[in-house]
């Protein structure tokens, strides 16, 4: 935990609990250099796309969503889940979604997310009402949620500060 950590509310860890003397340094955001027009990502369809960079004003999943290869994408504005999304290949090493601003990640009012990515979202608050299942990792201003989150870190990322330990930081 970072150096000024509270112990996390109604969260289960298992393991030995450090703290830090500072803070884990935040990822740095690709500059906002989108190619062509930008639009909404409206998903209420299960649907793949094709490995390859996406840029969107905000993004609202209610059908599953899979990118066929790698892919990379970046949000200016709100994203909400209710839906599964990740890459076909089931590791979080082949999804990247940068989100810009200050403003929301999650399933809103929904109750199921399970997304497989790496998400840095430096500025924004990631909210889930119910059964969320995260797999990868995730830089977030805070992270809220209700009944049943799991969150699931895969070792083949690296570590997020360099150690030995794998984190949980508030």
């Amino acid at each position: 935990m970072g150096p000024a950590a509270i112990s996390p509310v109604g969260m289960q860890i298992s393991g030995s609990t450090q703290y830090r003397t500072t803070d884990l340094p935040v990822p740095a955001m690709p500059k906002w250099a989108p190619r062509g027009s930008v639009t909404d990502l409206v998903v209420s369809t299960a649907t793949t796309l094709p490995a390859g960079n996406y840029w969107f004003n905000s993004v609202t999943i209610t059908a599953n969503l899979t990118f066929s290869g790698p892919s990379v994408v970046y949000v200016n504005g709100p994203i909400s889940i209710d839906a599964t999304v990740g890459p076909v290949s089931g590791g979080p090493r082949d999804l990247f979604i940068y989100q810009y601003g200050i403003t929301t990640f999650g399933d809103g009012d929904y109750n199921g997310m399970n997304l497989t990515a790496n998400v840095i979202a430096p500025n924004s608050d990631l909210f889930t009402k119910n059964n969320l299942n995260y797999y990868g990792s995730g830089v977030f201003n805070t992270i809220t949620t209700k009944n049943n989150a799991n969150f699931y870190y895969d070792t083949n990322l690296g570590l997020a500060d360099g150690s030995s330990i794998i984190s949980t930081v508030k």
